[in-house]
């Protein structure tokens, strides 16, 4: 049984940048108005329309007034007031274009309402802004960017959007890159949020997301499912913090776009590439040294990124050095590498990308013969690599992206030593290929709907030639393990998950949101196959500007874990059942003198986890264990609070506290030396 307390805090002292000397020029012919009403950008007012002209005597026939509107962005430099081409236009968080080479922008089909405006520009600071849609309207709005300081590397990379989750974090790339305590790494602010436990020991790189265990969890990169977000365990991220534009953290109530998760979900994502001129950064620490570079290639963006350690190029010398006279050296050689390769184009309807990221991590740990000591060596790593090409579609009401990913995935451990003549082994690969297709389609300002599928064919091989205790289990005594005995094992298959969603985003009120969804899953792994349904609902109610409350409920389902082997014939059961979780959340949210508060409870039901037991089969007269049975259980509940100030460049300090109090059992059968079951509150690991 298990009871976890966490307490993290994270707050920033932000200096301001050096005050910018250049102030935004007379230039009369940039400043002539445009036909249409122009929104001032310090108070976000337009003028008063003209009078309409005067009505015909006979009554007009009714018109069908439609809820949408355009924005007109006309983008200058601040100090020469000429027009800024090829800068990314963001609206509520999603790229909607570049600026044509007059620095102008038209977006249709807007819904009418506020909405938030990111503008980014290789060259100049992000300019940040909320307008206001009227129907059957083009606002107008103009803005004159100031050049970058060079001093000022961080930038604001992700607008707001309306939250649907009603458990999201969700942190700005000024956010991520300000706070203390990661060593550097942007990513490792993860480890610092509500819901987040540490890794025992303080080393981080396990997520463990309210009391369940690591491969609960759904880790993503754009979208695209990777099977570690650290090296080694929590040294550094596997992705440099220049792709970084936000991280979006549901430690559980996410929607149905997500799935073969029972716990949380962490969606790293990176941001649009804005270099109009080539720029490049190297950097070099104790540990590792990374550089990074963009480039504009015509219509295209180009940023390749890369990192290498070199602990074990002086490491092994140290150890050796430190060794005493006669004495036989321990000597550790840990390496690591990651690399990310994007180009992007995009244009005022459609986005392409390519984006190629992958990491490797290696271990050797090597003992020569001494007298005192007998030789022994052990080597193990893992690598993943994936390529991602994505289309994204910006339509008048739908939005269409395409997502195709090939992947790579390989594990292998070893160690023998020659006095004792022992040798173990163990390696496992898997080919990936995933389709993903999102679509989203605005039928009014009350109503939207997103659906998609979500599909991974995969080949997996395992060859194994160690201690299996499992394989040694013989009927009555199901633990005697002979410890003289290397099975060798080899197995693979190819399979196909497939899930389909869909949800519906409705405001029958508008300060009140309903999401209603459901998620399919067909599952599959070598001779397992489950379906399962899964309902979710999330509510969200805006009572005024400052407070809001929210509550979520869901089914979550997925198979166990494959690293674990409990699904595997031979030494495991092929004919476990889904593991599942049942989510129950509710919260507030509230504004308070430049403070944002959020307070929420949780509570989860784990169901179907598989759990040891010495039963037995008969068939044909003879006796066969089972190994494991889908009879565990599992239960976390807790209360989670953030105190947050977000930053601002009216702010000197920003940041947050969160505290997590939270209680997390699990319950599985076990069985004692006389053969008899029992429940347990166990950690089986």
């Amino acid at each position: 049984m298990m009871k976890t307390l966490t307490i993290t805090i994270a707050c920033v002292l932000a200096l301001p940048a050096w005050p910018s000397l250049a102030q935004e020029p007379s230039n009369p012919a940039a400043e002539t108005p445009a036909a249409a009403p122009e929104t001032d950008i310090e108070t976000g007012t337009q003028p008063a329309a003209a009078p309409a002209d005067t009505p015909s005597p006979e009554p007009p026939p009714p018109v069908q007034v439609k809820l949408h509107g355009g924005l007109r962005i006309t983008l200058v430099d601040a100090n020469s007031g000429e027009p800024v081409p090829g800068a990314t236009v963001m609206i509520d968080g999603d790229a909607r274009g570049e600026t044509h080479a007059d620095g102008t922008l038209l977006v249709r089909r807007l819904s009418t309402g506020p909405h938030s405006v990111l503008v980014l520009s290789g060259e100049h600071d992000a300019k940040d802004a909320e307008v206001h849609i009227d129907a059957n309207v083009d606002a107008n709005v103009r803005y004159a960017l100031r050049q970058a300081q060079a001093e000022v590397f961080e930038i604001k990379a992700k607008a707001s959007r309306p939250k649907r989750e009603v458990t999201e974090i969700m942190l700005t790339e000024s956010e991520i890159k300000t706070v203390p305590g990661t060593m550097g790494d942007p990513v490792r602010v993860v480890e610092n949020l509500p819901g987040m436990n540490r890794a025992p020991g303080g080393i981080g790189g396990a997520l463990i997301v309210r009391g369940a265990n690591p491969a609960d969890s759904g880790v993503y990169i754009d979208g695209v499912e990777v099977p570690l977000l650290y090296h080694f365990g929590g040294l550094t991220s596997v992705i440099n913090g220049e792709f970084l534009g936000g991280i979006s953290f549901m430690p559980g109530g996410f929607g149905s776009q997500y799935g073969r998760a029972t716990a949380g979900i962490v969606d790293v994502q990176t941001k649009p590439l804005t270099c109009d001129r080539t720029r490049a950064l190297a950097s070099i620490d104790p540990i590792d040294a990374e550089a990074f570079t963009c480039v504009p290639l015509g219509s295209w963006k180009l940023a390749l990124a890369g990192r290498r350690s070199y602990v074990d190029a002086f490491l092994p010398a140290l150890l050796e050095g430190a060794a005493k006279d006669g004495e036989s050296p321990t000597i550790v050689t840990p390496a690591y590498l990651d690399y990310q390769i994007k180009a992007e184009h995009s244009s005022a309807q459609q986005r392409w990308e390519v984006f190629a990221f992958g990491a490797r991590d290696t271990l050797k740990i090597v003992r020569a013969t001494s007298a005192e000591d007998a030789d022994y060596s052990l080597s193990g790593g893992v690598q993943f690599h994936r390529l991602q090409l994505r289309h994204t579609y910006f339509g008048e009401k739908l939005t269409l992206e395409s997502a195709v990913t090939p992947g790579l995935l390989v594990q292998d451990f070893g160690d023998k030593s020659s006095e004792l003549d022992t040798q173990h082994r163990s390696g496992v690969t898997i080919s990936t290929l995933s389709w993903r297709e999102t679509a989203t389609y605005t039928f009014s300002p009350y109503l939207k709907i997103r659906g998609g599928v979500d599909s991974q064919l995969y080949h997996w091989s395992a060859d194994f030639v160690t201690l299996l205790p499992n394989l040694a289990r013989t009927y009555p005594s199901p633990l005697i393990v002979d410890p003289t005995r290397q099975d060798p094992w080899k197995d693979g298959n190819t399979d196909l998950n497939q899930g389909y969603w869909t949800e519906l985003i409705v405001n029958p009120h508008p300060n009140v949101t309903l999401t209603p969804g459901v998620r399919v899953d067909h599952l599959d792994f070598d001779s397992t196959e489950r379906f399962t349904f899964q309902p979710r609902l999330a509510s969200r109610w805006q009572i005024d500007e400052n407070t809001a409350i929210k509550g979520s409920a869901g089914v979550y389902q997925k198979l166990p874990s494959i690293f674990s082997g409990v699904m595997v014939d031979g030494f495991g059961q092929p004919n476990l059942s889904a593991e599942k979780a049942v989510h129950l959340t509710s919260g507030a949210e509230r504004s308070l003198a430049g403070l944002q508060l959020s307070l929420e409870g949780f509570n989860v039901w784990r169901s179907k986890l598989p759990s040891p037991t010495d039963e037995v089969t008969y068939k044909d007269g003879k006796a066969t264990p089972l190994l494991f049975k889908s009879d565990g259980r599992g239960h976390s509940y807790g209360l989670e609070l953030m105190v947050k100030r977000n930053p601002s460049e009216h702010r000197r300090f920003n940041g947050w506290v969160a505290y997590t109090l939270s209680r997390s059992t699990r319950t599985d059968r076990t069985a004692n030396l006389r053969g008899i079951d029992q429940y347990a509150s166990v950690d089986p690991g």
